[in-house]
């Protein structure tokens, strides 16, 4: 038997998503005219990967490479967190710095960002002090660590301290974006730093500003309980970079480190929120969907939720986002489909006896 543990800290202290599989496939979806295919999956595999009591987050993507990337922690208890890259099922790569240099107590990464050459973890983490005075107290701060693709920590670039980044990206040039909420204006912030974690370039979205724009909010259902600007994923688009606005059908806006390149509108059917990219590269865009969102409020403490059932993959035309199939998923599998590349899937699921993550890979039937 197999299960799946997926912890949903994805960010906002007072907004949980939480994924659900529909009793059946066929009551989740409606039919549109569209061709609509049921996606196979072969028999799972080992992968070097998990042991009893381990937990994933649910933040998993999916590299140009086709790479899985996800954190996963020993124990529900100790919830040490560690990124790790696995290619083919079998190579796994961690990106978890023993030393930083000028820093001590790093924290897990917060927000991550994986390219074919480069990956950025963003963390928290306390400064090394000359002073040995014993009342002073320990600050904290926020550090982006990057790494070469086989784990090895190349330099560290420390965040502006009035800046509170909700999702990070690196360009080709090395330059790191950061993605921040500027709360006194109801703005994102869309920020470009050097190497030194110097402001190079600070770019607007004008009217696509997933929180300001005039668009805000209407193809965001959970807006009250959770702000777009949380769940933003960015993910490597050529030289670009792609902002992915996650539990919302809000546009993907395409930036580069001057400004925007393009907003594309995905055609999503009526009631489908994006869930993930799984794939960014070639002439299709392939996205994971949630659909039927609600929120839920508890009196006691007035804060909100949002409850999402798990909806089928979908692949648009990445030219100008026009709806180009429905991809079916088996239904044990709603939740872990998480990587489309070359026309390959890849979904994990969890050994139950041994702990131990297992990949499955899906295609098209011919």
């Amino acid at each position: 038997m197999r299960s799946f543990a997926v912890v949903a800290l994805l960010g906002a202290a007072t907004c949980w998503l939480q994924a659900q599989t529909p009793k059946s496939a066929a009551a989740a979806v409606s039919q549109y005219p569209v061709p609509t295919v049921n996606l196979s999956f072969g028999s799972p595999q080992l992968t070097p990967l998990g042991q009893k009591g381990t937990v994933m987050m649910g933040n998993t993507t999916c590299s140009p490479d086709g790479s899985l990337f996800l954190e996963i922690a020993g124990s529900p208890v100790r919830m040490d967190f560690v990124l790790h890259s696995l290619a083919d099922g079998t190579e796994d790569v961690q990106f978890a710095a023993n030393v930083v240099p000028g820093y001590k107590d790093l924290g897990w990464p917060e927000h991550y960002f994986a390219s074919d050459n480069s990956v950025v973890t963003l963390v928290q983490a306390a400064p090394l002090n000359n002073s040995m005075a014993e009342s002073e107290k320990e600050r904290w701060v926020k550090v982006a660590l990057v790494y070469d693709r086989k784990g090895t920590l190349e330099h560290v670039v420390p965040i502006p301290q009035d800046v509170d980044p909700k999702s990070i990206g690196m360009y080709g040039s090395g330059d790191l974006l950061l993605v921040a909420k500027d709360a006194a204006r109801n703005r994102l912030r869309l920020l470009v730093l050097d190497k030194d974690g110097d402001i190079k370039n600070e770019l607007s979205l004008f009217d696509g500003d997933y929180d300001a724009g005039q668009k805000a909010g209407k193809k965001q259902p959970v807006a009250k309980v959770m702000d777009a600007a949380d769940f933003i994923q960015i993910i490597p688009d050529g030289n670009n970079l792609l902002l992915v606005p996650q539990g919302t059908a809000a546009t993907v806006i395409e930036i580069n480190e001057q400004g925007i390149v393009r907003a594309t509108d995905l055609q999503l059917p009526p009631g489908y929120l994006i869930r993930s990219f799984l794939s960014a590269n070639g002439a299709y865009w392939t996205i994971s969907t949630y659909e039927h969102a609600t929120t839920i409020y508890d009196k006691a403490s007035g804060k909100g939720s949002a409850n999402f059932l798990n909806g089928p993959l979908f692949q648009f035309n990445s030219f100008d986002g026009s709806l180009v199939r429905r991809l079916d998923i088996p239904k044990e599998l709603f939740d872990n489909v998480l990587c489309a590349h070359n026309g390959k899937f890849t979904a994990l699921t969890t050994d139950k006896t041994t702990g131990r993550l297992e990949e499955l890979i899906g295609s098209v039937p011919r």
